[in-house]
């Protein structure tokens, strides 16, 4: 009887354990593999931006407001050949930072090697009830309607910008809003 009952207990442990990754998976089901979210304080916009990495090295992306850009509101790290989304994101204007590197730190938040850092020039404008999606990297397909945007490389002591460069394009698309047909 108590093997049956042991069978019993480890099969509700092994139920409970599957429904636990279940959830896990739809938690994370916006993010590919190895992408996260590490900072997320943007609630109530009606505006999404996905950022798609197709340079060598990952990346950190962080979005800031343009009067306070040390004040982060969304950061996301996006691996090599990844991409990542954040929703519902308010209508205003940004600035965007990147970091790109390799070996990355979740303890310290940091990359270990190879870094390098950029901020898009200019601001990044959110309207309303638009899809923003942002390329970096100079391969690959892109939206016709996709524009180059200028990047400013940031020189730190830390970290000596070598020789190397990164490329934006982007471009919007209109989200339908709530209540709206076709």
């Amino acid at each position: 009887m108590r093997k049956k009952d042991g069978v019993i207990l480890c099969s509700g442990r092994l139920i409970l354990l599957l429904a636990m990754l279940t959830i896990i998976g739809i938690v994370t089901m916006g993010c590919q593999q190895g992408s996260r979210i590490l900072t997320d304080k943007m609630m109530g916009g009606t505006n999404d931006l996905t950022i798609e990495n197709r340079e060598d090295l990952d990346v950190v992306a962080v979005l800031t407001l343009v009067n306070e850009p040390q004040k982060v509101l969304v950061a996301m790290y996006i691996p090599s050949g990844n991409s990542n989304t954040v929703t519902y994101v308010e209508t205003g204007e940004y600035l965007l930072h990147l970091t790109f590197g390799k070996n990355w730190d979740n303890d310290s938040k940091k990359f270990m090697e190879k870094v390098f850092r950029f901020r898009r020039k200019g601001k990044l404008h959110l309207r309303g009830f638009y899809d923003y999606g942002i390329i970096l990297g100079k391969t690959g397909r892109r939206p016709k309607f996709a524009e180059r945007v200028e990047v400013e490389k940031l020189e730190e002591p830390e970290y000596p910008a070598e020789d190397w460069e990164v490329t934006i394009w982007e471009w919007l698309s209109y989200l339908e809003r709530p209540g709206e047909r076709d």
